[in-house]
């Protein structure tokens, strides 16, 4: 096995993380930035059957569409960039995949075309979730970022099955009852909260003729195939983050032999056979305990924070006992009342976000001296994540892989006795939700070392409370080319904020060879 291993030095001071925005990575082959200065967004317009206008500034430019029945252009159905070429259309699949012939449902599609673009082979983004839309936030994305880590190729963005601009929606409205919760003392994590009300939202979804058992990572697979097929594409290139780093490794186990994957670039891994449940606890103490660790061996932080590890555990024991009330004035919302497991959802919510961590000391200390501010922030994050999934998709996901999946042991014994207690009723409430979700019978359980011998890059944050690097070197066990990079100031969105990792991407999809990584000694 030819595997890398390397700690990218971006700083290890956890006080010398600084927040910054994506930024352009070195790329010598680029020789322009284009000019966007449309005035107006484009629009799409028919052209027959053979393709369609894209209408920018009164300038219409002829693309070319795949012929296929599966895939129908269709007007985007999100804002796109302007100035920005994009390709929509609206690609079928059999809901049900041991149905071929039976109800169809749609996934809504976007590909950006590269202005400097000369490879034949695009990028395919799988994202997260499961069930966050990506086409909601993609033309952002793309025009700040993305477009620089592959410049000289198309981006194609789906959203799957059941989420965001797809047909049909699994939406439940999980979200606002949240929020209005949080007046109240309970003692419940979101995901509890949420697991909470997937009753009533399975029998909706349910009336409305939507067979839940279909939704699942292996079903999603085999519409990325779809989709590749659809478009004609002799190769590709995969980028998955988050859980789309389990969409992608189960599309390498089933599909790759065809071979269509030209390289796959993950970050955040969450190989498939992973009991997430179980992991739930364990993985977000090691991203707390990475944090204290790294305050106490920083001079600075540890001057100023003091025992930050003990403070923390203390605040919980306070808390639990007695919350506090956050009064509409004192954090710029409703009331909320604070108890030990919204201190620790805050936490953990804000730990996913690199730039956000250095603030998580001093988060704790001003909770103590009754300054809230910055826990108004983390609350925000919190939300956020509540406000970021279809919770049908969510659950229909999670409960279809875990039905495919070995019990893994929660170790939860393990935990802080002050965690122990959120991360057994949150893996509790989890079970019982999936206990009586319908799922489907796959073919067999799914084996987290997947066997590839596509050149794969596996990106990984030591302070990533939901993915832990262990999961990236797990998951190249047996990927012959697979080259893992683990970044020591890093979290769960590595690629949005590290430059280092950004140039070792764009120079590994470019080469597809063990990446450069001179700026890991800066």
């Amino acid at each position: 096995m030819r595997k890398l291993t390397v700690l990218i030095e971006a700083g290890l001071s956890l006080l010398g993380l600084v927040a910054c925005g994506f930024v352009q990575p070195y790329a010598p082959h680029v020789t322009a930035t284009p000019t966007q200065d449309a005035k107006t967004l484009p629009v799409m317009l028919p052209e027959g059957e053979g393709g369609f206008f894209l209408v920018n500034q009164g300038e219409a430019v002829s693309l070319p569409l795949p012929e296929s029945a599966d895939f129908q252009p269709s007007p985007c159905r999100f804002p796109t960039p302007a100035g920005q070429e994009v390709t929509c259309g609206d690609l079928s699949v059999p809901e049900d995949r041991n149905q071929p012939g039976g109800q169809p449902i749609q996934l809504h599609v976007a590909i950006f075309h590269s202005a400097f673009k000369s490879q034949p082979d695009p990028v395919i983004y799988l994202h997260g979730g499961p069930g966050a839309s990506a086409l909601e936030w993609i033309a952002e994305a793309y025009a700040n970022g993305f477009q620089y880590l592959f410049p000289e190729r198309d981006l194609i963005v789906f959203d799957q099955r059941g989420v965001g601009y797809s047909q049909p929606p699994l939406k439940c409205l999980i979200p606002e009852g949240y929020a209005s919760s949080l007046a109240k003392d309970e003692r419940l994590s979101l995901l509890e909260w949420g697991a909470s009300r997937m009753p009533a939202c399975q029998r909706d979804l349910t009336a409305k003729g939507i067979n839940l058992a279909a939704y699942n990572t292996v079903a999603s697979a085999a519409d990325l195939h779809d989709l590749i097929q659809a478009l004609g594409y002799a190769q590709v290139n995969l980028f998955g983050q988050s859980y789309g780093t389990r969409l992608a490794l189960t599309y390498l186990e089933n599909y790759a032999a065809q071979g269509k994957v030209r390289s796959v670039v993950l970050d955040g891994v969450s190989p498939p056979g992973v009991d997430l449940f179980a992991e739930r606890g364990k993985n977000a103490q090691r991203a707390f305990q990475a944090i204290f660790n790294a305050c106490a061996a920083d001079p600075i932080c540890n001057q100023d924070f003091p025992y930050i590890e003990q403070r923390f555990y203390s605040l919980l024991a306070r808390l639990k006992a007695e919350p506090v009330t956050l009064e509409e004035g004192e954090w710029g919302g409703q009331p909320v009342v604070v108890n030990d497991y919204r201190l620790i959802e805050a936490l953990f919510r804000t730990s996913y976000y690199s730039d956000q961590i250095p603030s998580l000391p001093s988060l704790l200390a001003s909770f103590e001296q009754g300054d809230y501010r910055l826990f108004r922030q983390a609350l925000e994050n919190v939300l956020a994540s509540a406000e970021s999934v279809d919770h049908g998709v969510y659950f229909a996901v999670l409960c279809g892989d875990a039905s495919a999946t070995a019990a893994g042991q929660s170790e939860r014994e393990a935990l802080a006795p002050a965690l122990q207690d959120y991360f057994r009723t949150t893996e509790a409430a989890l079970r019982q939700v999936c206990d009586g979700w319908p799922t489907a019978l796959l073919s067999q359980a799914q084996d987290p070392t997947v066997k590839s011998d596509v050149p794969t890059l596996l990106l990984s944050g030591a302070f990533d409370p939901v993915t832990p690097p262990a999961w990236a070197e797990m998951a190249a066990h047996n990927l012959t080319q697979g080259y893992v990079y683990i970044s020591p100031a890093g979290s769960h969105d590595l690629l949005a904020v590290d430059p280092c990792a950004q140039m070792i991407t764009t120079r590994f999809i470019q080469d597809l060879a063990r990446p450069e990584h001179a700026c890991l000694d800066e």
